[in-house]
């Protein structure tokens, strides 16, 4: 029935939750026109970036929810629904924390509008220095 919509992937979608099992929930894409006439499936690990053991902890049945279209399949005339592909991933933001791009402002040593140039690991050639002297 979903052919009968224009979907693609990478579309983002309002939803509800219709169904939660411990491997993911099933979700019912919500149409301009209020109505609710396609559902997919999010699966455990396009819930969240955290652990997510069981989705029945984190979503239930009525929950509204953002999700992404990721995949189609015709053949099998099912879809494939990201929440957390609409989220920021923390990795990169503890990445960018960590090892800040150069240029950017570090606003606890600098005052708006200054640009501290910053090394992405500091100490990184001392600590490969002392690697390979005890490492051979």
């Amino acid at each position: 029935m979903w052919e009968k919509f224009s979907i693609k992937v990478g579309d983002v979608f309002e939803g509800k939750v219709s169904s939660v099992a411990r491997f993911g929930a099933f979700v019912e894409l919500r149409f301009p026109d209020g109505g609710y006439y396609v559902d997919g499936l999010v699966h455990i690990s396009e819930v969240s970036w955290d652990l997510v053991r069981d989705v029945r902890d984190v979503l239930k049945k009525g929950d509204g929810v953002r999700v992404k279209v990721v995949q189609i399949d015709v053949e099998k005339s099912r879809l494939a629904f990201s929440i957390k592909q609409l989220q920021a991933d923390p990795l990169f933001e503890t990445l960018d924390t960590l090892m800040p791009q150069e240029g950017t402002l570090n606003t606890g040593t600098s005052t708006a509008g200054d640009v501290v140039p910053s090394e992405p690991l500091p100490d990184l050639e001392q600590i490969c220095e002392e690697l390979l002297r005890e490492n051979g």
